[in-house]
């Protein structure tokens, strides 16, 4: 596949809605690679999902590579954060990746742009 995972591997998808005061302003949908013992752990962790993948102690989250656009929402994205279809959100694409470069899942987060901003911190390599 495109994100470099063998067909046939097993996923956990995790997907949760965020609201500020009752509004609902950013919908989260990941996808896990599933390990053993993956579904205890997330049903008892307390925090965010990035911050479980660094908290693991196996195969710790050690950056991602993002990229964020904008796109219409479509009748799913819609329902799920109380918009029209067609409103335009920004669209946050993940993938979670260890020190070692494995993938350790991938998401999407889709944004109502009223209430967010954002702050980009760009490195920029000397090329020789």
């Amino acid at each position: 596949s495109s994100l470099n995972i063998e067909d046939g591997t097993a996923l956990v998808y995790i997907e949760s809605v965020e609201a500020i005061r009752e509004h609902r302003c950013m919908l989260l949908e990941d996808y896990l690679i599933a390990d053993e013992g993956i579904l205890g752990e997330l049903a008892e962790y307390k925090g965010s999902l990035i911050q479980y993948l660094i908290d693991r102690e196996k195969q710790a989250l050690s950056h991602t590579r993002s990229e964020i656009f904008a796109v219409d929402a479509d009748e799913r994205i819609a329902e799920k954060l109380n918009i029209q279809a067609g409103t335009s959100v920004l669209k946050l694409v993940e993938t979670y990746l260890t020190s070692e470069g494995d993938m350790l899942g991938f998401g999407n987060v889709y944004f109502l742009t009223e209430h967010f901003h954002f702050f980009i911190t760009r490195r920029v390599l000397k090329t020789t």
